[in-house]
């Protein structure tokens, strides 16, 4: 009977170990993912389809340009 709980006690261990590492891993790969989401400088053309309850749909394209973290700048395209 003691031998089942050390070797439950110790499958615990490893799993807590183990949970605590992978983790640590996981937070890793959000702020990767997320440095490559943001980056400090890019352009872009954006699209938004504004679609009402009604049917009615609105279309608007956009020019946004950033450059380091707190210049943004957008130009409205259409509508005119």
């Amino acid at each position: 009977m003691n031998i089942i709980k050390n070797i439950i006690l110790g499958m615990m261990i490893i799993f807590i170990c183990a949970t605590n590492a992978f983790s640590q891993d996981a937070n890793e790969i959000l702020k990767q993912v997320d440095a490559n989401l943001t980056p400090d400088s890019f352009e872009a053309y954006r699209k938004i389809v504004n679609e009402e309850p009604d049917g009615k749909k609105k279309e608007f394209i956009f020019y946004t340009i950033k450059k380091g973290k707190s210049k943004i700048a957008m130009l409205y395209l259409a509508p005119a």
